[in-house]
């Protein structure tokens, strides 16, 4: 898309920058409602791009080739051209307010290969908390150095989870999200601002009495939305803590234990009683069926009806 009357302003909110890219979103997690955290891919239709000039964005921006191979000159920050040259896997990272760039180039992959890009939005304000709460520093003092050509397998592995679930219609929801960043975030303060930060491991597991209380809540809430944080608060820790220490505890994620959770709810409710399936869905926490049906699949591999009538079926049949 073309920003309109050419023009291009400072700064725009990260899910305003597709419109000033010379490429079609191919896909996006904008419609998940997830916060703090924007995935977007954009697969580019001319091998050859003479300007594109892009705001800067309220988030911290992470870009990888996610396929083919571009080079040529970018500006960042009005700064001077410089030649680059980005092959798929390689990052670039830059920081709120001022990742404003411009480039020019082409694609050096065969004509019949694919070249697309993804880029990672991620709140400047999470990145504060996770340093104030784990590294225990003025979270506003947080600068991420501008880098290119970064080979980084574990944003890449974070990558290929957000599209995953983003093609899964979000089976997994805000918890996802919310983990997502947590890691992305505590990785950022460790390998890629202006200072480097420790961020000690996590070794114990939670103990009983503090378990106990979050596993209660849970159950107790399966209906609603679940965040990390009121579950770190009921464990007195921070959310980046309880996540890695939820995991080693339990053997599973919060959002992985949740879905269980309410998957083994909804099979029950569809077993036992005569309600609607729009119902169980609402009474496991999804507002729409079809989220529901997709994160029943995924669990059990049928879908809610036709697990209801094989119970059934067997239950007649005194199996």
């Amino acid at each position: 898309m073309s920003p309109k009357n050419g023009l291009v302003p400072n700064l725009v909110d990260s899910t305003e920058l597709g419109q000033y890219s010379p490429a079609r979103v191919e896909l996006s997690s904008k419609d998940k409602g997830w916060k703090g955290l924007l995935l977007t891919r954009y697969i580019y239709a001319n091998r050859r791009v003479d300007s594109s000039p892009r705001p800067a964005t309220q988030d911290h921006a992470m870009l990888l080739v996610d396929a083919g191979e571009q080079q040529g000159e970018y500006t960042y920050n009005h700064s001077r051209w410089r030649p680059y040259s980005m092959r798929k896997g390689d990052w670039a990272i830059g920081q709120a307010y001022e990742n404003h760039f411009d480039w020019r180039g082409e694609a050096v992959s065969g004509h019949d290969n694919e070249v697309a890009t993804i880029t990672i939005h991620l709140s400047p304000k999470l990145l504060s908390q996770v340093a104030t709460e784990v590294v225990g520093i003025d979270g506003n003092r947080i600068e991420l150095l501008h880098q290119t050509n970064i080979r980084d397998p574990l944003i890449s592995q974070l990558a290929v989870a957000i599209k995953a679930e983003i093609r899964r219609d979000g089976l997994y929801g805000q918890l996802f999200a919310e983990t997502i960043s947590l890691v992305l975030a505590a990785h950022l303060l460790k390998n890629y601002c202006t200072q480097h930060y420790r961020i000690q491991e996590i070794k114990g597991k939670l103990l009983a009495k503090r378990l106990r209380p979050v596993l209660d809540y849970i159950h107790a809430h399966l209906h609603q939305e679940i965040t990390i944080d009121v579950m770190a608060r009921l464990a007195y820790l921070s959310p980046y803590y309880f996540a890695r220490v939820f995991k080693k505890s339990t053997g599973e994620t919060p959002y992985q234990f949740i879905l269980r959770e309410r998957m083994e709810k909804a099979m029950y409710l569809l077993r036992n009683t005569d309600k609607l399936v729009t119902q169980i869905a609402a009474d496991v926490g999804y507002s729409y069926l079809s989220n529901f049906s997709s994160a029943f699949k995924q669990s059990t591999g049928m879908t809610p009806t036709y697990y209801c009538k094989n119970v059934y079926a067997r239950r007649r049949q005194g199996v």
